[in-house]
């Protein structure tokens, strides 16, 4: 029971920007640190996205989009310009290029994500 309140437990985990970098934790099934000028694009997803109900934490089948989902409202996608490293479980290292995410305040993490992020089509300055 105690690995499951820890792995899981949102008082073990989250979602932060300082430094230069966005942090992801979810207890000990996941945890990134993600450059904020590796981010590429981001997206609030309105429903248009894939329509799959699994919540977790788990990796597409080519391993290039992890998704982070506890919730279908709320979803934010990131995608960065190059590959970063992951901790799957305790030790299992992966690399993905897409974060899909869900969180309470999806307006908030993309603004604080985003600025660095050129608008499409355009040039940051």
């Amino acid at each position: 029971v105690l690995i499951l309140i820890v792995g899981v437990s949102p008082l073990f985990g989250g979602v932060s920007v300082a430094h230069g970098s966005l942090r992801v934790l979810v207890g000990l099934l996941f945890g990134a640190t993600i450059p904020l000028d590796a981010i590429r694009e981001v997206a609030r997803e309105d429903g248009d996205g894939p329509a799959d109900p699994r919540y977790g934490v788990r990796f597409d089948r080519q391993n290039r989009t992890v998704h982070i989902i506890t919730s279908m409202r709320g979803i934010v996608v990131i995608r960065l310009s190059r590959p970063a490293p992951a901790r799957v479980g305790m030790l299992i290292p992966r690399r993905f290029e897409t974060l899909r995410i869900s969180v309470h305040e999806p307006d908030r993490l993309m603004g604080m994500v985003g600025n660095g992020v050129p608008p499409p089509g355009g040039n940051a300055g």
